[in-house]
Order: structure tokens, then sequence, then C-alpha cells
């Protein structure tokens, strides 16, 4: 994760991140830092003035991680913990074209194993984008809006929201 810095010593756990306007939950933390010692870093965490539990968060984006197949159950765990057990909560999913199909359908059908359902796609094949029009309005250096929509087009997505009963 770029700008997350770790450093452990025996007499204490230091943690350093980026600023950022959104909160770090503890679940994050404890999952990317420490996750054979996650209780002790929750405890830390915890300590530090939360006043109430956390509730999760009403999106999660996962971008371009669905071809690390082996860690599909880690990614899967931190979206469970992440995402809030709301009715209007969703998870965003995309991956590239290079993602090969089987991979994907994997991950899909073990999301859905944990509660989640798809409740909407890419409208070509194994959810890749069609509609290749850059529609953004910030420029971005470099690359022209042709260039931006045919990055646009290699690439497949998904959005889920849990099923009733995980609700």
């Amino acid at each position: 994760m770029p700008g997350l810095r770790v450093g452990k010593r025996p007499e204490r756990l230091t943690v350093g991140l980026p600023p950022s306007p959104f909160p770090t939950p503890p679940s994050l933390l404890c999952s990317l830092i420490e996750p054979s010692s996650s209780g002790r870093l929750s405890r830390l965490l915890s300590s530090q003035g939360r006043q109430r539990p956390f509730e999760g968060y009403d999106a999660v984006v996962l971008s371009d991680l669905l071809h690390f197949d082996r860690s599909h159950g880690e990614l899967l765990d931190s979206v469970c913990m992440l995402l809030a057990r709301a009715d209007k909560a969703r998870v965003y999913v995309a991956a590239g074209v290079y993602t090969k199909t089987d991979v994907c359908t994997a991950f899909l059908r073990q999301a859905e194993g944990r509660g989640l359902v798809w409740i909407d796609r890419g409208a070509g094949q194994d959810g890749r984008e069609v509609d290749e029009v850059w529609r953004g309005t910030l420029p971005v250096q470099g690359m022209s809006w042709d260039e931006l929509g045919a990055r646009k087009g290699m690439c497949r997505w998904w959005v889920a929201r849990w099923s009733d009963e995980q609700l």
C-alpha cells in the first residue's frame, strides 16, 4: 500500500499513514499491518480515543486487484470487515481484461459465498465495459479523450450489495 509505513519494536508498535480526510478503520490496519497479532493492534487503536465501534463504510472499491487470485480470501475478508451492513452499502470491483475470466468468476462466486449479491456489471462479455466514450471532465496529462476511452474499454466491472440475509 503506497504510503503505509510500519515499524515494530518490542516495546511499542508504530503506524504511519499519509494524511487523509477519511478515517482509517482499525480492521484495515489490523489486516494489513499485523495479521498474526491483530488483537494487539486493535487494543492499541481502540485505546486511542475511539468513542464508538467502527460501523463500516458505505462504499468499498477494489480496483485492479483480482489478478492476484491467491489473495481473494484476504480481499473478501477486508470487504466483509469494511463494508457497512446497510441496505445502501456497495462494493465496486474493477479488473483489467488481462485478468483471466476464470479468475474473475472465481472471485465473484467466493463473494457470493460471503453474502454479497451482484447487482450491476459492465454490459459486455464477462463484465467488460462496452461504452468507450470518456465522460470525465478533468484533463489527464499526456492522454487524449480517445486514449482514456480506449483504456476504459479494457476494464471489467461489477457492483455488489449485501444479501437480505446478511443485513
